[in-house]
């Protein structure tokens, strides 16, 4: 029986070398594992307006400084236009003979008033040609700083005409009680021609009132016009320039505060005329603030404040904040007494007129797009490589946490140690990035629930020869809010504890054999 299993044996086919074990492994391959904050994706850390504490969970918050425009109001209280009381005739007389009412210039009617400057100037002519006589002129409402009357003397020889012009500054002015009511708020000039013997003789006078400026007035002042003032602030914007051409703001407001303050009780109404608000870039883009669709705004205000704020749903400062200028103008024309109103007011030196405006924004944003590029490296060891080029299958793998509700983009290049583009990782022929849903929101913006997404391509064999000569992985990833271009486009809640992860890896199954373990 021996002999017999001996020669069923030696009748086997043996091998003449012993052979080892063969099976497929899988090698990994590992690309990124990054996560981006939001402030990652839409902006850095340098620029001035724009706020993010991820730590509070605070939302962004755009806040510009104030930009204003201020006056004083002195020019509201000049009268320049001369005017003149001419051709009046002065007898001779031994005691003041003649009243002349001189109107203040520019039609002011004054009950009182301090002058800073301005003149009076009187020409007169002797009509006899026989007897010198001297002119005088008293000013009962004009008091000199050293506190006496205002009084002025021409001495004319016979047939003679002179002239002589006061400078004011300094006097003050208080309406006598005494005065005409017929003529209140002129300037009333009592006159008096004086001759040693010929109370026939006569003089021909002439008063001008030019070039007031007060410190103070009292009285009626006309429609004055300080002309257009602006004031234009750079808006420093930084960093902040990422978001330009990118996003689309919400709950954007701006905030008008006017002050007009006085020392007097009864001050005149000031107008603020066609306020206007616009925003400038350096490359010659600008945008005009409109305030209930109107390019301009007029608002009235007594002694004390107008305090009002615009938001979206009566101005368009939801796209004004969003263009994001590098310059804010501000320019508006002060008047005084806009209705012409003929009840008396006081003007002062000390009244002063301020403009300010500021802007704010919360982070509900429809953001347009925003893209960020980054590269990491394709770690393996020329081992491993030479093992994915014994590859006889291969795959990619995206996966994508979006806690932010912005749609992504993903484009993946791989390439070699030169930058030389070796493939594209996409599923979709004609297509070069991957696409991932945003975080789901609710209906008003915020954040629901986190989207994760995995996405895997099959290599085919060209491509698992590159992927063997593959040295960076670079990664575009652009983010923009869902239906962001439709008008208006829907808008989400930007939060500091919103994140997106990508994790990218790939596998290579190779063919081994025990003597290369």
């Amino acid at each position: 029986m021996m002999a017999i299993a001996l020669q069923q044996v030696g009748c086997l086919d043996i091998p003449d070398e012993m052979i080892m074990p063969q099976w497929d492994v899988e090698l990994n391959v590992p690309l990124i594992k990054r996560t981006y904050s939001l402030e990652e994706i839409i902006k850095s850390d340098k620029q001035n307006y724009i706020n993010l504490d991820p730590q509070s969970d605070s939302i962004y918050y755009i806040q510009s400084d104030k930009y204003e425009i201020a006056s004083g109001i002195s020019q509201f209280i000049t009268v320049t236009n001369q005017r003149a009381s001419q051709n009046n005739n002065v007898n001779a007389s031994a005691t003041d003979s003649t009243q002349i009412f001189l109107a203040f210039p520019e039609g002011a009617q004054l009950n009182e008033a301090i002058f800073t400057k301005g003149f009076l100037a009187f020409s007169a002519r002797n009509q006899s040609l026989l007897e010198s006589m001297t002119l005088t002129l008293r000013v009962p409402g004009i008091i000199s700083p050293s506190g006496s009357q205002f009084v002025a003397t021409i001495p004319l020889a016979p047939g003679q005409s002179d002239s002589v012009k006061y400078d004011l500054s300094g006097y003050r002015y208080k309406e006598p009680v005494n005065q005409l009511f017929l003529f209140k708020g002129q300037i009333w000039l009592i006159a008096k021609a004086a001759t040693a013997t010929n109370l026939a003789a006569s003089a021909l006078l002439n008063a001008y009132s030019s070039d007031f400026l007060f410190s103070s007035a009292t009285g009626y002042l006309p429609v004055k016009s300080l002309g257009v003032t602006e004031s234009t602030n750079d808006l420093k914007i930084g960093d902040a320039i990422d978001f330009r051409d990118k996003a689309f703001l919400r709950e954007a407001t701006l905030k008008l505060t006017a002050n007009y303050k006085s020392p007097a009780a009864n001050p005149f109404e000031i107008e603020v005329k066609d306020l206007k608000v616009i925003g400038r870039r350096n490359n010659g883009g600008s945008l005009t603030l409109a305030f209930n669709n109107s390019p301009n705004l007029t608002l009235r205000f007594h002694n004390g404040s107008f305090d009002t704020s615009f938001t979206q749903l009566n101005s368009n400062i939801t796209e004004f904040l969003t263009f994001l200028p590098d310059q804010i103008s501000v320019s508006a024309e002060y008047i005084m007494n806009p209705d012409d109103d003929r009840a008396y007011h006081t003007a002062t030196s000390q009244d002063s007129v301020k403009f300010e405006t500021s802007f704010t924004s919360r982070s509900f944003f429809a953001l347009k797009k925003s893209t960020i590029v980054d590269t990491s490296e394709v770690k393996l060891s020329d081992d491993d490589r030479d093992r994915v080029r014994d590859g006889r299958a291969a795959y990619l793998t995206v996966e994508i946490e979006n806690g932010i509700p912005l749609t992504t983009w993903l484009k993946a290049d791989m390439v070699d140690k030169n930058y030389n583009l070796l493939f594209t990782i996409t599923k979709n022929e004609g297509k070069d990035s991957l696409y991932f849903l945003g975080a789901e929101v609710g209906a008003n913006g915020e954040v629901t629930k986190k989207t994760i997404t995995t996405t895997t391509m099959q290599l085919d064999s060209s491509q698992i020869q590159k992927l063997a000569d593959a040295k960076y992985f670079i990664h575009t990833t652009s983010v923009r809010t869902r239906d962001a271009y439709n008008n208006p486009p829907p808008t989400v809640a930007l939060r500091g504890n919103q994140k997106l992860s990508i994790k990218a890896y790939g596998g290579v199954k190779y063919f081994i054999k025990e003597d290369k373990k």
